[in-house]
């Protein structure tokens, strides 16, 4: 006998079908064409944002530093420029 607080799963659902673009027709060259503009445009942006990303944190850990260390460094450099 079934346990009564096991949820019905029922049959298994079926696999999708397989895709066929536009009633089993194939991209005609300007169909194709527009692909490959949209797919080139999303790599541009995806080598955009991660090279921003890069950039990005290369100036925020140089502020950081600069910001963290700044007292410092203008005392070292008086001391060398002022020293001779």
């Amino acid at each position: 006998m079934a346990d009564n607080n096991t949820p019905y799963i029922g049959p298994p659902e079926p696999p999708p079908p397989e895709f066929r673009p536009f009633s089993g027709r194939d991209f005609d060259d300007i169909e194709r064409r527009k692909i490959r503009r949209l797919l080139h445009n999303q790599e541009r942006m995806e080598w955009l944002w991660a090279t921003l990303r890069v950039w990005l944190g290369w100036a925020a850990a140089t502020a950081t530093f600069l910001y963290m260390m700044g007292e410092h460094l203008i005392r070292g450099i008086k001391a060398v420029i002022f020293k001779g």
